[in-house]
């Protein structure tokens, strides 16, 4: 793993932005440049944080593994993002596995150090709440979306947070399987795929394998409140 400088990278959070020059050079020396491929698992269910991963660029899931041996995707994530903090403050296992959906550029993080500057740097602290509350509230607003929504609802919810939020673009190429977007929206993936082919029948998106183009967004939103 590579040591990179933390005060000269162009990709640093707002976090460590807010850090002095000392704390700057403790978190270059207590951490590591890291990469990731599609299907990485980054952080397993039930393991001990041993180590706070800060996702420069790329897409993550994060998903519970069933008994079944099946499993829900509790939340995309994008980058910039702080992964398993939350665990990490609690001194508790994840209860979700974390794994790459794109080519994932990191940093690995002490522990130690970084609670220490959670403890030293109220700025540093505010900004890491920022990016939790942040990725928290759409976990929160679609998990309400599963429980009065029809799969039609859900389908277009899903769409629309994809666009606005992960590609930032009516045109995308999706980075998950057709089954992992099944699972994000609590359906099978013959109900997903009947979905999507309906959308298209009627002009609302174009599809080809993965690559999705939204082409009349107000529609969808009325799908995604409407069904």
């Amino acid at each position: 793993m590579k040591k990179d400088n933390c005060k000269y990278c162009e990709k640093k959070s707002c976090a460590v932005e807010q850090l002095n020059d000392m704390q700057l050079w403790q978190i270059t020396k207590k951490s590591h440049s890291a990469s990731y491929l599609y299907g990485d698992i980054l952080f397993e269910q039930e393991a001990k944080v041993d180590k706070i991963i800060y996702i420069k660029s790329g897409i993550v899931k994060e998903y519970i593994k069933m008994s079944d041996g099946s499993e829900h995707i509790y939340r995309i994530v994008k980058a910039p993002s702080y992964l398993g903090f939350v665990a990490n403050q609690n001194n508790q296992q994840l209860i979700y596995s974390i794994s790459a959906l794109s080519y994932i550029d990191a940093c690995l993080i002490d522990t130690d150090l970084f609670n220490q500057l959670i403890e030293e740097n109220g700025k540093f602290a505010r900004e890491i709440i920022n990016s939790l509350v942040q990725n928290e509230f759409y976990a929160y607003y679609s998990n309400i979306g599963l429980k009065h929504r029809n799969v039609n609802g859900r389908v277009a919810d899903a769409l629309l947070f994809l666009s606005s939020h992960v590609y930032q673009n009516t045109e995308f190429e999706l980075d998950l399987t057709r089954s992992e977007l099944a699972s994000l929206v609590g359906a099978s993936r013959e109900n997903v795929t009947r979905v999507l082919s309906y959308l298209q029948d009627i002009n609302i998106i174009k599809l080809n394998k993965r690559n999705f183009q939204i082409l009349d967004t107000d529609r969808l939103k009325g799908i995604k409140e409407n069904g």
